[in-house]
């Protein structure tokens, strides 16, 4: 009879295993796609991704760290006044969970769609109408924003954001797998710990992205 019972235990913690694989999974994976078009002029967009509430305000569902969203916003917010005064485009990102998610078990209604914590920062400029929802880490797991960019010619990406181990992370990837120039502001990224964002940057480094600061960008562009 105990053998039974271990046998069952056994296999519900493989079938729970296996579940929790075939959701997470996607969920974090970094997708390919198709090269990028070798377009004759190059096209620039600053991408703003998941500076939302439930991230970036005390009363948060899971603030992030304060100390570098609060720093990192108005840099972020000068990148986007520079983006747009130099005609780039400004595309900003942000990620929900669907109510009908069996990740909402364990996100307990962090980013929950439809919810006020899953808005955009109020304190981020906003200075277009370009708006992507995405479901997943990776921002180009949204075709609609993979299309956007491809219709608009863009083949320089600037990444700002949160958070610098998850979506940044996989974003950065992604868009290096289909042949984009990507750089990452260092100043304009947030992560969980300073020392966490700064192995991140070198991650990216190491993927073939280039690193620059706010100032030295709206300087040298």
């Amino acid at each position: 009879m105990m053998k039974k019972i271990l046998i069952i235990l056994v296999i519900a913690v493989l079938l729970l295993l296996g579940l929790g694989a075939a959701v997470f999974f996607p969920f974090a994976t970094v997708t390919k796609g198709p090269a990028i078009t070798a377009y004759s002029a190059s096209k620039t967009a600053l991408l703003v991704i998941d500076i939302q509430k439930d991230m970036t305000e005390r009363n948060g569902k899971k603030p992030l760290n304060l100390d570098q969203t609060d720093s990192m916003i108005p840099v972020v917010n000068k990148l986007i006044k520079n983006a747009n005064e130099k005609n780039w485009l400004v595309v900003y990102i942000t990620h929900e969970y669907k109510k009908n998610s069996i990740l909402r078990l364990v996100t307990r209604d962090f980013l929950l769609e439809g919810m006020p914590g899953a808005k955009m920062d109020s304190r981020i400029l906003v200075v277009n109408q370009n708006h992507f929802t995405k479901y997943y880490m990776d921002t180009f797991s949204d075709l609609k924003f993979e299309d956007f960019l491809r219709e608009n010619q863009i083949n320089h990406l600037l990444i700002t954001g949160i958070a610098a181990e998850q979506c940044i992370d996989k974003t950065c990837q992604a868009a290096l797998n289909r042949g984009y120039k990507v750089t990452v502001i260092s100043d304009g990224i947030a992560g969980s710990s300073e020392s966490s964002r700064k192995r991140k940057i070198s991650d990216y480094k190491r993927y073939g992205a280039q690193i620059i600061e706010a100032e030295e960008l709206i300087k040298t562009e």
